[in-house]
């Protein structure tokens, strides 16, 4: 049964519990988005280069990929 055929108090938009099942489940994608980019964060600044949009890490991907 697809969810043209349901009725209209069953598609899961709707339905309370389906509703919060999906704003769950989206919020735990973006939390675990989140955390893996802290964590690359983490892994880039514990290698020594500079994580943030400054000059400074411009100038040292452009060093990076100038000794590759």
């Amino acid at each position: 049964m697809t969810v043209e055929t349901l009725p209209h108090r069953a598609h899961p938009d709707h339905n309370a519990l389906g509703a919060f099942r999906k704003f769950r489940a989206e919020r735990q994608q973006r939390k675990d988005e989140k955390r893996q980019a802290a964590e690359a964060k983490k892994a880039a600044k514990a290698d020594g280069a500079p994580v943030d949009h400054t000059t400074e890490a411009t100038m040292w991907t452009a060093m990076e990929a100038a000794t590759e």
